[in-house]
């Protein structure tokens, strides 16, 4: 059966940058495009919200369907894509934040036909599959692509392979899962969704750890599905963290203390291992987090003491960042991985016609 295909558009604080991934979907070759817009309380005197209702006063006819959810506060990035999934009818759920674009016009297309090759083989839904992606940044208006050497197909092999041997990895490394990833709605029904606790600004990651975990497929699309622009999304807004709890702060969770990590510990405690093996990395991995709250709780008493200038504590940081941390990334950075494929030619006419300068200047 082939997939009804819904795309989700999550904003904060967007302005112009989210009209470039409206008009990625708007483009896409697909005749039934289901649009969800989610804005998360922008604080913005009301620029961002703007932008979208102008934007959808000129194309919301080209939609089968549009939905534009308008938070009355600021949930997080979690229970806004919830929300937004709630809305949504199709039975295949894509997420794009702000400033990222669906890859080239035919994107769900190809997304629906490997989802129907896949259950017309006997394939389950999984809960999630993680499809291909590439990233850039823009400069002054100008496009440049950028290699993030993270969630690569590589990657999504060793998933396949080895889930055990990339759950290992990626608790040290965090780089698979997330960037490219295409949800079933099934994901999101309140007796199956797993995130009801997890930190509020982080998805991807604790998505990828109760799959694996509990021992849940992960399924794979060998398909290029977006642009994805770095430095500038929901979840790269936060100031610079100072230098020694940026040092032993590995979750990447955009939230400004420590609270985070109580409360992924929390939520890792409520998980249950599928194996006795996925059982003892989960209590490993929480004994890893006791400890950079330590970490992290001395490192803010340090810089008050020294007022962030280098010296014998940071020395001290960095022998037990490399001690505790990054000896065991080096030794796992290369197991389990086949040689990179090559990812192929850009839609030049599809990059120019979405990066429009004027969006990013």
């Amino acid at each position: 059966m082939r997939p009804k295909i819904s795309v989700v558009a999550v904003s904060y604080n967007g302005g112009k940058r989210i009209v470039p991934t409206l008009e990625s979907i708007r483009l896409q070759n697909s005749k039934e495009k289901e649009l969800i817009i989610a804005d998360d309380y922008s604080n913005d005197n009301g620029l961002t919200v703007k932008i979208i209702e102008d934007w959808l006063s000129m194309h919301e006819k080209e939609f089968l369907r549009v939905a534009f959810l308008k938070n009355k506060q600021n949930l997080g990035i979690v229970a806004n894509l919830y929300n937004a999934a709630q809305s949504a009818s199709g039975d295949v759920i894509m997420f794009n934040g702000q400033g990222d674009t669906l890859y080239s016009k035919n994107t769900l297309n190809e997304v629906a036909d490997e989802i129907e090759a896949q259950r017309y083989s006997g394939l389950p839904d999984p809960y999630f599959w993680l499809g291909n992606y590439r990233a850039f940044s823009m400069v002054n208006g100008i496009f440049k692509e950028v290699d993030l050497n993270k969630d690569l197909p590589s990657h999504h092999a060793l998933i396949e392979k080895n889930p055990i041997l990339a759950l290992r990895r990626n608790l040290l490394s965090w780089d698979i899962g997330g960037v490219g990833t295409v949800f079933s709605s099934r994901f999101f029904e309140e007796k199956h969704f797993p995130l009801k606790n997890a930190p509020r600004n982080w998805e991807d990651g604790p998505a990828f750890l109760w799959a694996l975990i509990e021992g849940k497929r992960i399924g794979v699309l060998p398909v290029m599905l977006r642009w994805y622009e770095v430095d500038v999304g929901i979840s790269w807004q936060k100031k610079k963290m100072p230098f020694f709890r940026r040092l032993v702060d590995r979750s990447y969770i955009d939230e400004k203390d420590i609270e985070k990590n109580y409360a992924l510990r929390r939520w890792i405690s409520e998980l249950t291992p599928a194996n006795h093996t996925l059982e003892k990395i989960t209590r490993r991995y929480m004994k890893d987090i006791d400890f950079q709250i330590i970490m992290l709780k001395a490192s803010c008493v340090f810089e008050v003491m020294i007022e962030h200038k280098v010296g014998f504590i940071r020395k001290v940081f960095q022998k037990i960042y490399r001690d505790c941390f990054y000896n065991k990334i080096r030794r796992l950075r290369n197991r389990g991985y086949q040689k990179e494929a090559s990812r192929g030619k850009i839609d030049e006419s599809f990059v120019v016609e979405i990066f429009d300068k004027n969006y990013y200047i």
